[in-house]
């Protein structure tokens, strides 16, 4: 159930978005302004705006789901991803900022006409309505689960204000609203964090040495030996092979960072191709501290880390019931006193029932 400070933070984070696109309506004077502010964003912003974009509503549920469930694996195609961004960073950016384009399918006019420019436009039109659609539901579906919300007015409400701030800020207003996603669920994702680690008995230590005999820091999948019977089904299958998972992400990223208006255009409004491309560079790093947060938020709470916080509550359980003790801990504890509460418990009850039957039998 959520309490007046959850509904401050959800209506600041409304207030901050349109706060934002309507402070920066102003600026706008042509689509220069639009599409470029001017090519006058420092690069910090656009790094993280980049990363904001880059992670979205359904990285952050999928990704710690995936860690829990399998292991840390998914690294290997971060590493694919860092060396699409490199290729993308010293190959596309300066063929965009020769040209001098205000959108990057403007490359394509250029190059092999308008026709194809107004193709490839089509298509990431059609693409990242769907990507979008699908972004945007997962988002309004977790938001409409945490406020009891129905899930239509959901949808509306983050479809407008998203076509306030975009329509009214331009491009200015995506980027400094995705520095303060960026800093939310860093921030967020950091001290929850730190707040179960602090839960657990033994700490990081602890989390990292159950985490470890239950197989979920594996990151490196080498796959089966060349010449095993399985070697080339499992090698088309598994996607968590070493080799698998870098080829997909330096393929897969190559196409989402270099002809991705989405976000390649976040790299243009910064002044000089130079800065572009260090932007680019070093958007990895904004990952990989998103990665470590939210892979290690994963990480699984065996029995034996639930014990730990049993231990942790065992004043708080002493004051309260058997299965009070069971609710807070999440677990049905095993501590000595608590079975000696649940004993007593039915045994008090017990006198009563014979008392009972007693009476019973001496009235019949």
């Amino acid at each position: 159930m959520l309490t007046w400070p959850d509904y401050v933070v959800l209506a600041g984070s409304f207030v901050v978005l349109l706060g934002i696109g309507f402070g920066l309506s102003r600026r706008q004077r042509d689509t220069v302004d639009f599409f470029l502010a001017r090519r006058r964003v420092p690069a910090w912003a656009v790094c993280l705006s980049f990363l904001a974009t880059e992670i979205s509503a359904v990285t952050i549920i999928s990704v710690p789901a995936t860690a829990y469930s399998e292991n840390w694996e998914y690294v290997q195609f971060f590493v694919g991803s860092t060396l699409a961004r490199w290729a993308v960073a010293f190959l596309f950016i300066p063929a965009f900022y020769h040209y001098d384009v205000t959108t990057i399918y403007q490359f394509l006019a250029h190059r092999f006409g308008q026709a194809s420019q107004v193709t490839a436009s089509l298509f990431f039109f059609v693409t990242r309505l769907l990507g979008s659609g699908v972004r945007l539901m997962v988002a309004a579906l977790a938001v409409s689960i945490l406020m009891g919300w129905p899930i239509g007015p959901t949808l509306a409400l983050f479809i407008v204000v998203s076509i306030c701030y975009i329509a009214t800020g331009g491009v200015s207003a995506v980027v400094w609203t995705n520095i303060f996603q960026a800093l939310m669920f860093l921030g967020a994702g950091l001290v929850t964090l730190v707040f179960l680690v602090t839960q657990i008995d033994g700490g990081a230590a602890a989390i990292l040495r159950v985490a470890g005999e239950a197989g979920r820091l594996n990151v490196v999948n080498w796959g089966p030996a060349p010449g095993a019977p399985d070697f080339w089904r499992r090698m088309l299958t598994d996607p968590n092979i070493v080799w698998v998972a870098v080829l997909n992400g330096l393929v897969g990223s190559m196409a989402a960072f270099g002809t991705d208006h989405d976000l390649m255009q976040r790299l243009l409004t910064v002044e000089t191709r130079r800065e572009s491309q260090w932007t680019l560079s070093l958007t990895p790093l904004g990952t990989l501290a998103t990665l470590a947060i939210y892979l290690r938020r994963s990480t699984p709470f065996t029995r034996s880390t639930r014990s730990s916080r049993c231990r942790a509550r065992t004043r708080s359980c002493r004051t309260s019931s058997a299965r009070g003790c069971r609710r807070s801990c999440g677990t049905s504890c095993s501590r000595p006193w608590c079975s000696r509460r649940s004993t007593h418990r039915s045994a008090r009850s017990r006198p009563s029932t014979r008392s009972s039957g007693s009476r019973s039998r001496s009235r019949a």
